[in-house]
């Protein structure tokens, strides 16, 4: 099984280096994007914990809760704003189109 997969890598590896400056930008731009949907679920979180008047984390302690809030809300659009442009789907969202392997449709 791993020599097969092994064989079967080799023969991409041809064609995968005509995209290699693409493909590394994906796989350096998917770090973030990975990132931004980990974090995610902290910062709704402290949301919650500041709407309970519970303790949050340091960098939000003595704030009120509105500031929190706003803070809070804005890490997360921002976040939410970034991640399609980063991982260069933004267009292909909207239009509902799959990628072209190289240009556009005919």
């Amino acid at each position: 099984m791993v020599s097969s997969d092994r064989q079967r890598l080799l023969r991409l590896l041809p064609y995968l280096a005509q995209d290699r400056r693409r493909l590394t930008l994906s796989l350096v731009l998917l770090i973030p994007v990975a990132l931004g949907a980990a974090v995610q679920p902290l910062l709704v979180g402290q949301a919650i914990s500041a709407l309970r008047h519970e303790p949050t984390m340091p960098w939000l302690a003595g704030q009120s809760v509105p500031e929190v809030l706003r803070t809070l809300v804005g890490l997360l659009l921002g976040g939410r704003g970034s991640a399609p442009w980063l991982a260069g789907g933004a267009e292909l969202q909207r239009s509902g189109r799959r990628p072209a392997a190289h240009g556009p449709d005919p």
